[in-house]
């Protein structure tokens, strides 16, 4: 009887852990834009979601670590079980049978910093795990100098088509998941936000040929874009006052007014209390450059509200400028006078300038939807 109870026991043990850890569902979570300024006065906006959304695959899990080793099944599962085996004994060749190819320095370097952090890391849940296709991430709860928080575990497909672990995880996909699942709209805070498969989205770009990492390829980013017509169209444009920002930027930089300039930017301060210490030469240089940059055409405009990518062409010069709308409706320039690599590589590429330019810009990527 006594054997007939453990044998039920452990049935159920099983299928509890296995009810646990889930299903894979396919969702689409937001891209998360930090403008580290404070924009709106009377709310601190760093971070802020916006309506741009990669979709992926997603696996709830939520079993303590010692349970997800007894139960890991699939390819990845069992490679990230062989990764922590491997880190926490401290072999190096264990760890290069589960590491995806990188130079003989990178993981030498970066191998010992591994197996140093685990001498005092330790694993509490796997939370979650995420497939773009090539690329999947796991989120694990760690314990690491009395601090607890969600650390990301990502492999990428090797030549051999089995998951290599990432010692250096420099990737679009990974930072932008990683934003999301650690803001106030993540999946572990009070308050998740999903993207929804009702948006009115235009447009699917693919991140093939725009990131230059290996892997990551698979992914896309979902959003909503529009040609923009010529500005003396204004008031018929449905972005007209974000054009009527911009042009009065044009028009304070041709009466030689930085103030009134800076007023359209989120950051302001970072020009005017530079412009008020400079020579006058420099001033004029300044002028001379801003007058440049901005006297090129609106183009393009990518909606990810509330953050507007706004492309411009012109003679001698092309911009691509951040834009923020606030709780008004105001549009403010973001990202000033200094490169967030973040967000330039999704949309500062060679792709997204030579596409903006066309009668019919991304056609490829446009989405048909049924009537």
């Amino acid at each position: 009887m006594k054997n007939i109870i453990t044998i039920i026991a452990s049935f159920l043990l099983f299928f509890s852990l296995s009810a646990q850890a889930g299903e894979i569902k396919e969702i689409a979570f937001p891209l998360i834009f930090d403008d580290r300024t404070n924009f709106n006065e009377k709310i601190n906006l760093p971070p802020i979601k916006t309506s741009a959304c990669f979709p992926v695959k997603e696996r709830t899990i939520n079993l303590p670590w010692n349970d997800f080793v007894q139960n890991a099944q699939s390819v990845h599962d069992k490679s990230l079980v062989k990764l922590i085996d491997a880190v926490k004994k401290k072999d190096i060749n264990a760890l290069r049978a589960v590491l995806y190819p990188f130079a003989e320095d990178i993981i030498q370097e970066q191998s010992n910093h591994f197996f140093q952090q685990f001498e005092t890391v330790e694993l509490g849940t796997v939370e979650r795990f995420y497939d773009f296709g090539d690329l999947v991430i796991y989120f694990i709860n760690v314990e690491y100098d009395s601090h607890s928080f969600s650390a990301p575990f990502a492999f990428a497909q090797t030549d051999g088509n089995l998951p290599g672990f990432l010692l250096k995880r420099s990737s679009i996909p990974i930072d932008f998941l990683e934003s999301w699942y650690n803001s106030p709209w993540g999946p572990n805070s009070d308050t998740p936000s999903y993207c929804s498969p009702s948006r009115p989205y235009t447009h699917e770009m693919p991140l093939d040929g725009i990131i230059k990492e290996k892997y990551g390829r698979q992914s896309s980013l979902t959003f909503t874009s529009s040609k923009l017509p010529d500005l003396s169209l204004t008031a018929s444009s449905p972005y007209s006052r974000l054009l009527e920002t911009y042009i009065s930027m044009m028009n304070a930089l041709e009466d030689s007014k930085m103030e009134a300039f800076a007023a359209h930017l989120t950051n302001p301060e970072s020009i005017t209390s530079w412009f008020g210490a400079a020579s006058g030469k420099e001033k004029s240089r300044s002028f001379d450059h801003y007058k440049n940059t901005y006297s090129a055409k609106p183009l393009y405009i990518l909606n990810a509200n509330p953050l507007f990518v706004l492309y411009t062409t012109g003679q001698s010069h092309e911009s691509i400028l951040y834009f923020l709308k606030n709780n008004d409706g105001l549009f403010k320039q973001a990202k000033f006078n200094h490169v967030d690599f973040s967000y330039d590589p999704l949309f500062k590429n060679d792709k997204m300038r030579t596409e903006v330019q066309k009668p019919e810009s991304f056609k490829e990527w446009k989405i048909e939807r049924d009537n």
